[in-house]
């Protein structure tokens, strides 16, 4: 009986009994369940993955919280978007065999369960739902002011333009929308150039201990959650975009000086061996063993008889450890394949925008 927020009126009153907490971010079902989504599997990696038996247990119990919590927002975007992100998560750096039978597994008997959650159904009738539809023209409103707007239309901008031509209120639904309409297509590459180094980064790195690998999978989690989610819900002026970026970026800088630290050891530790460059004695030519040694600048280099070379002994073998193996070496500076990789990305994004607005 204690609601400080108000919060059951909401849920019971004008959300029609999906799950909102009446505070300025949560006040929605649908924002409350994509802010959820990532903590189902990040309860996964922070009490179960690599943990002993006494966590494993209380773990599941945990994480059906966010869960429940999740199912009552009754949001179809929060659906799908968790599914995706837990299926990512799972298979996430996992032997090929066992990605294909995640995959396999989450795209017949997963999506059928899904279909089975509230108000999933709505998505086959998509044509005619009149909420979907007002996102549809939301998009195609969007997608008509980047591609005419070189610079977009302007921050804060979209439902006041939206309203002026369509004569009623709609919010665009989705971050990539959002940027795109008014910060133009150079928003737009510059909002999905800093997805794209968080990614390279949790990519690329390689993990040495369990701590790090479970930072790791934590920095995936919101990551990709946070990229799903943004097709169906405007995130682009929260501070969680930049928080994500934030803890990426932190995450490299601390692999990136231990990099360094270990290259430095290494080399202490292995210091090149030292060669004799002292001048060796010229031996005269004739005597085979009563030659004595002596230094004739007249000689010259085809009469000279040298004695043996000096030789670079070898790493001692035998039961010594190996040396511990080098970690990948992380991004230091941005490449012309970078800036090739985040203009497919930027077409693909767009594509993915026409495929919705045609599809939905």
């Amino acid at each position: 009986g204690i609601d400080p927020t108000g919060s059951y009126d909401l849920t019971h009153g004008v959300m029609k009994e999906r799950l909102a907490l009446n505070l300025s971010i949560f006040k929605n079902p649908n924002a409350l369940g994509h802010s959820i989504v990532p903590a189902v599997a990040m309860l996964y990696f922070v009490g179960f993955w690599k943990r002993p038996i006494f966590s494993k247990v209380f773990a599941p119990v945990v994480m059906a919280i966010p869960i429940w919590c999740i199912f009552l927002t009754s949001s179809k975007g929060a659906f799908i978007s968790g599914f995706a992100t837990i299926v990512s998560a799972f298979s996430f750096k996992r032997p090929i065999a066992i990605q294909i039978t995640i995959f396999v597994l989450a795209g017949t008997m997963g999506w059928a369960a899904m279909q089975a959650l509230p108000r999933m159904s709505e998505i086959s009738s998509s044509k005619t739902d009149e909420a979907i539809q007002g996102r549809v023209h939301a998009f195609k409103f969007g997608l008509e002011m980047m591609r005419t707007r070189t610079y977009g239309i302007g921050y804060a901008r979209f439902a006041i333009e939206f309203e002026r031509r369509y004569h009623y209120f709609k919010s665009a639904h989705s971050s990539y929308v959002y940027v795109g309409c008014e910060f133009g297509k150079i928003g737009l590459l510059l909002f999905l150039a800093i997805i794209y180094f968080a990614f390279r980064t949790l990519f690329s790195v390689k993990t040495t201990t369990d701590e790090e690998e479970r930072v790791r999978r934590l920095l995936f989690v919101l990551l990709l959650s946070f990229v799903i989610s943004s097709w169906m819900i405007g995130w682009y002026n929260r501070a969680t975009y930049w928080l994500i970026a934030a803890a990426c970026a932190a995450f490299h800088r601390i692999m990136l000086e231990k990099e360094q630290d270990q290259l430095a050891a290494e080399t202490a530790a292995n210091p090149l061996p030292e060669v004799d460059t002292s001048p060796r004695p010229a031996l005269a030519y004739g005597g085979p063993q009563t030659a004595t040694a002596t230094i004739n600048p007249a000689v010259t280099v085809n009469d000279i008889n040298f004695g043996p070379s000096p030789t670079i002994a070898p790493h001692a073998t035998g039961d010594e450890e190996a040396p511990p193996a080098k970690p990948a070496r992380l991004w230091k500076r941005i490449r012309w394949y970078d800036l090739v990789a985040i203009y497919f990305i930027f077409l693909l994004t767009v594509e993915i925008w026409r495929y919705m607005i045609k599809h939905m």
